[in-house]
């Protein structure tokens, strides 16, 4: 069963709670390692979205933009410093993301990448469009105890809950469908914090 085979992947991904201390669920710094605009561009997309922050909006136009030009746009990543890849679901044309993500994204890393950009592509069951959808359909989840924060990861192609602890994940998956929220959507790992815990009129 789909939920059975998924709820093992969140396990899974929730084990290594156990095994961490805390993990910090500050972003990374705009331009990231490679220092680049290309990588705050990434950066700004995959925004971590807390308690404290829940009005925040992770995005940038260069995806919008893209979405709005390639059918079947799931986010892209970088596999390398000189190496994106487009994530395409079935309806994807593989010639037109390269060429259309090489025009965009090459100027934005010329300081890296001075001899120009590899564009690859990769499978992806969501687009951009649907994971927008879906990680602010899942900001209602910060009410639950234990919930930190949520963002996009494209090279996973979904939305992933931040959690202080494995015991939150059960809590979840059961309310995922109060929210709309596939389970296959998902996935989990560890975060530092413990959602509203601490806050006025959260779960006891």
């Amino acid at each position: 069963m789909i939920r059975s085979r998924v709820l093992a992947t969140a396990l899974l991904l929730a084990s290594g709670v156990a095994a961490c201390n805390s993990t910090d669920v500050t972003d990374p710094a705009p331009g990231g390692e490679y220092g680049d605009e290309l990588a705050a561009v990434i950066a700004a997309a995959e925004a971590t979205v807390t308690a404290d922050s829940p009005d925040r909006r992770p995005r940038h136009p260069v995806f919008d933009e893209l979405a709005a030009e390639i059918p079947g746009f799931g986010g892209f990543y970088r596999a390398a410093r000189c190496v994106v890849v487009v994530v395409l679901t079935d309806e994807g044309d593989p010639e037109l993301a390269v060429r259309v993500v090489s025009a965009a994204l090459e100027p934005m890393a010329r300081r890296a990448c001075p001899d120009g950009l590899t564009v690859q592509t990769a499978p992806g069951q969501f687009t951009y469009i649907q994971l927008q959808r879906i990680l602010a359909a899942t900001q209602d989840l910060l009410s639950i105890r234990g919930v930190v924060g949520m963002k996009l990861d494209f090279k996973i192609n979904k939305v992933v809950i931040l959690v202080a602890s494995r015991d939150t994940v059960d809590e979840v998956l059961a309310a995922l469908p109060r929210v709309g929220v596939p389970e296959e959507a998902v996935a989990f790992r560890p975060g530092s914090g413990d959602g509203r815990r601490d806050r006025a009129g959260s779960r006891g």
